[in-house]
């Protein structure tokens, strides 16, 4: 595996309903946390077509926030 992208798709087509993470009361499944970072991703792309820039995270610690990490790399971006 090169990338923690590449693991979460081999993952999410392996075990899509295995948990992924899991937080107090929260929980998503792989498959779940795969297709809502995708979504993520293609919503900084529709607002910014560049690749390789820096998107800033600003968020606690939550399930949602490491979606939105992995949003930021599907957009092709890094996160700071």
């Amino acid at each position: 595996m090169r990338s923690v992208l590449e693991y979460l798709e081999n993952a999410a087509r392996k075990s899509p309903e295995k948990t992924a993470v899991s937080m107090r009361e929260e929980s998503l499944t792989f498959e779940q946390l795969r297709s809502s970072s995708k979504r993520i991703g293609s919503a900084i792309c529709s607002l910014n077509k560049e690749r390789r820039n820096p998107v800033l995270v600003v968020a606690d610690r939550s399930i949602t926030t490491i979606t939105f990490f992995l949003g930021v790399l599907y957009s092709g971006n890094f996160y700071v």
